[in-house]
């Protein structure tokens, strides 16, 4: 009895270190991360979220999906993992406007607390200047980029949140057209209660945060998407939990971009801009 205990308890640890570990792809090459300050916040948590029919609703700042336990009553703690792939936007020809901005991101909360976990790349069009970045962020602590990390338009990027325990969180990014990957481990107290695949309107917190004009991208598809809720590890859709389609719109309730219905997969999807 006991040597089988034992051993299910060995199966039971490897399990779980091959489910939540981050697998290097072969060939891909470590960045230490250099982080450096950013005035523009790629990422708060969502402003506002309305309910519409079939299972769809709109924000001011977010398109995309979250899932979870139970979308609008989540259970605490259940959250420990989220993955995804999308190649980073051109702008569209001749759309290239001052003073514009877009944040594509992979996440945990946010969604019905005021903290986030997060990292993807973001564009921004000021000074003159168009920069595309990575960047992470621990909401409500400001957001940094990641500053020595290349990333470009075309470049296909991977990027994943993990809870690892004790109040840790492991924040992973690949660049899988330039084989370089970089990660960083992070403490945060937060619920855990849903994570997300999101493009978003940033925001200029000085103090409040103002949602700025969203950059006119060409459409970003999300793909490979995964999640790991209650134990449960899967897509975004998935028979252990919940998801939520988030089209952003404005107070008038003009589409700013609008996300499309999940593949037959569950695990990928697109967002198109429609307006500033």
């Amino acid at each position: 009895m006991k040597k089988n205990l034992v051993f299910s308890l060995i199966i039971l640890l490897a399990s779980y270190n091959y489910l939540f570990s981050q697998v290097i792809p072969k060939g891909y090459k470590y960045i230490k991360p250099i982080f450096k300050p950013l005035a523009i916040q790629p990422s708060t948590s969502v402003k506002r979220c309305s309910l519409l029919p079939r299972n769809t609703a709109t924000t001011p700042n977010w398109a995309g999906y979250v899932a979870s336990t139970n979308i609008f009553n989540p259970t605490k703690g259940t959250v420990s993992f989220v993955q995804g792939t999308w190649t980073i936007p051109s702008i569209a020809s001749g759309q290239a406007k001052p003073g514009t901005f877009y944040a594509i991101w992979v996440g945990i909360d946010g969604l019905n607390n005021n903290t986030i976990e997060q990292l993807g790349t973001a564009y921004q069009f000021i000074n003159g200047k168009q920069t595309v970045y990575a960047w992470i962020e621990l909401f409500p602590k400001a957001s940094m980029q990641i500053a020595n990390f290349p990333v470009k338009p075309g470049n296909s990027i991977t990027a994943s949140v993990q809870f690892v325990g004790s109040n840790k969180y492991k924040l992973t990014m690949f660049n899988n057209t330039t084989k370089t990957f970089t990660s960083v481990t992070k403490t945060a107290s937060s619920p855990r209660t849903c994570c997300e695949w999101i493009v978003e309107a940033p925001s200029l917190c000085n103090p409040s945060c103002n949602i700025l004009p969203l950059a006119h991208f060409n459409p970003i598809t999300f793909t490979s998407c995964k999640a790991t809720i209650k134990g449960h590890s899967g897509a975004i859709r998935n028979s252990s939990y919940q998801n939520i389609q988030l089209d952003m719109a404005n107070t008038n309730g003009a589409i700013k971009a609008v996300t499309s219905g999940l593949n037959t997969a569950g695990n990928s999807f697109k967002t198109t801009w429609k307006h500033s």
